[in-house]
C-alpha cells in the first residue's frame, strides 16, 4: 500500500541532525515514507543513513547534483506518497505530527500549519522555543515575505510533480516555490503544531549581507507579479526598510 506522505530531507554533510530529522519522521509510523537525498558523499552521512533508515526507506547519495533544490526535485520523482512534505536535515517534526495533520489534508490544496523555533543546543538537544502561529498571517502577504519554512506544509503529490525548486537560485529557493504553488492552487491554514524549525548555535551558513538580501527580494518580485496595488506597496516598503527605494510600478 503506497504511503499517505513522503517526507524528502535534502542533506549535506550533517550526519547527527540528520538522525535526529530521520528519526522524527520514523516515529510517524507506516503511514510515512522517508526519502533522503544527499548531494555529497561524506562517510558520515552514508552511516548515519544507513544506521537510521528503515528498509522501506529510500537514501541516495549523489555527489553531482547542486544542492537541496536539485535533491528535493529529485526525491519528488522518487516519491510514491499521495502527498509531499520537504525537511531540511536539521529540522525536525512531533511525534504526533501526521495524525495532527492527515484530517486537513483536502485534496487539490497545499496544506499548512504552525510551527515552533527551536535553538538548539551544541550538543544537538533542544535550547529555547518560540512558537509560531500562521493563524493571524494573510496568506496575500506571502508575495511580500516568506512566512511559511520548507516542513510547515503538504503538497498534494500531483500538483508537487508539475512544480520544481529553482536549482539556478542563490537564495529564497524556498520562497520561489511557494509562490510557484500559490499561483496554482488554493492554500489552506490547519491549526496544528507539527513542524519544528531549528537554529544552530553557530551563526547559520545562510546569514546574508544586506546587499545580497534586498537583490534577492527583488529578483523573487520580479519573477512573481504582484496581485494586488496593495500588494505592491507592501513590496515598495518592505525594499525601503531594507534601503532600497524602488516605485511601486516596478513591482
Amino acid at each position: 500500500m503506497a504511503p499517505l506522505v513522503s517526507f524528502v530531507i535534502a542533506t549535506h554533510e550533517r550526519p547527527s541532525s540528520l538522525v535526529r530529522a530521520i528519526n522524527s519522521v520514523i516515529a510517524q509510523g507506516s503511514e510515512a515514507e522517508l526519502i533522503v537525498i544527499a548531494d555529497e558523499g561524506s562517510r558520515g552521512t552514508r552511516a548515519a543513513a544507513a544506521g537510521a533508515l528503515r528498509e522501506t526507506d529510500i537514501f541516495l547519495s549523489y555527489p553531482g547534483i547542486r544542492g537541496p533544490s536539485e535533491s528535493r526535485n529529485l526525491g519528488c520523482k522518487m516519491a510514491r506518497g499521495s502527498w509531499l512534505c520537504f525537511l531540511d536535515d536539521d529540522d525536525t517534526i512531533t511525534p504526533d505530527c501526521l495524525a495532527q495533520i492527515k484530517s486537513h489534508l483536502q485534496p487539490g490544496n497545499v496544506i499548512y500549519g504552525n510551527y515552533t523555533l527551536v535553538k538548539d543546543n551544541t550538543d544537538l538537544t533542544f535550547g529555547e522555543t518560540k512558537r509560531s502561529w500562521l493563524g493571524e498571517k494573510s496568506l496575500e502577504s506571502i508575495e511580500v515575505r516568506n512566512f511559511i519554512p520548507v516542513g510547515a506544509y503538504f503538497v498534494p503529490a500531483e500538483l508537487a510533480r508539475r512544480v520544481a525548486f529553482d536549482t539556478h537560485l542563490p537564495s529564497h529557493e524556498d520562497w520561489d516555490y511557494l509562490l510557484k504553488l500559490y499561483a496554482l492552487a488554493p492554500f489552506h491554514y490547519a491549526d496544528v503544531w507539527g513542524f519544528r524549525y531549528h537554529h544552530a548555535p553557530e551563526p547559520s551558513r545562510n546569514n546574508m549581507k544586506r546587499e545580497e538580501r534586498r537583490l534577492a527580494f527583488l529578483s523573487i518580485y520580479r519573477r512573481h507579479q504582484a496581485k494586488t496595488t496593495h500588494t505592491k506597496r507592501k513590496r515598495s516598503q518592505c525594499l525601503a526598510k531594507m534601503g532600497m527605494e524602488l516605485g511601486e510600478r516596478f513591482l
